[in-house]
């Protein structure tokens, strides 16, 4: 959506579709524990991965999130 960053826009679609998943790729030197105090609106994302990742690290947390619903 012009004029707004991935994580507005995750808001927006949160609202609409909660049963949506937002995971927050990111190439921000933080680590998966940091993230939620550092991203504001983070409520409205599920899960972060840290860029670079590699496909098993995705594969791995699709199939997470999978189980979980």
């Amino acid at each position: 959506m012009e004029g707004m960053t991935g994580i507005e826009m995750a808001y927006h679609v949160k609202k609409a579709r909660s049963d949506l998943r937002f995971v927050l790729m990111s190439a921000m030197p933080i680590s998966k524990d940091e993230w939620r105090d550092i991203v504001p609106m983070s409520e409205n994302i599920d899960d972060f991965i840290p860029k670079p990742f590699t496909r098993k690290q995705l594969v791995q947390l699709v199939k997470r999130w999978e189980k979980e619903t």
